[in-house]
């Protein structure tokens, strides 16, 4: 007996091979379409703790604003923009928020080794959207913005801020 190939089998063996290709592909594309998603969550989850931190936080030392450097050596373990006169959340110290963004332009590699090696930009507006400080030192291809609002003393008066923290790949 020979064994012969009809037009039946071909037209079969070419719907199936087409059918196995496509659930290939589409695998493929939603495998990278689900990581695409769990690396912008990642990222939100990362911006969301160090915004929180720096919002909710005096930092380590509290006063790490006065005694950041001695004897060229930081001491800052862990930063916190919090005034810790006032230790209230959210109402945050003026000179904290300036040296915090000098030691991002200043020091990036110090900077990002007290975030636990995150790369953000931060941005801190007052109500009227007027800078009041900012450290951009990243171009981010990916990146996630976190807003959030925040209060500060100036003049002896409470006013209200921005802080729009950038956080990227």
């Amino acid at each position: 007996m020979k064994s012969q190939l009809g037009l039946e089998q071909m037209v079969t063996l070419v719907v199936f091979i087409s059918a196995v290709s496509f659930l290939f592909l589409e695998i493929s594309f939603q495998e990278s379409k689900i990581k695409n998603m769990l690396e912008e969550e990642v990222l939100l989850s990362k911006g969301i703790t160090i915004s929180t931190l720096l919002l909710e936080d005096a930092g380590f030392p509290a006063n790490w604003d006065k005694t950041y450097v001695q004897n060229g050596i930081s001491t800052v373990k862990r930063f916190g923009l919090v005034d810790e006169n006032y230790n209230k959340t959210y109402l945050l110290s003026l000179n904290k928020i300036k040296n915090f963004t000098s030691i991002c332009k200043n020091n990036p590699q110090k900077f990002r080794e007290i975030l636990s090696g995150s790369r953000i930009n931060v941005f801190f507006y007052d109500k009227n959207h007027n800078s009041i400080s900012s450290c951009e030192t990243y171009n981010f291809v990916n990146f996630m913005n976190i807003t959030r609002v925040f209060s500060y003393i100036e003049n002896d008066k409470v006013k209200l801020g921005t802080m729009i923290l950038v956080i990227g790949r």
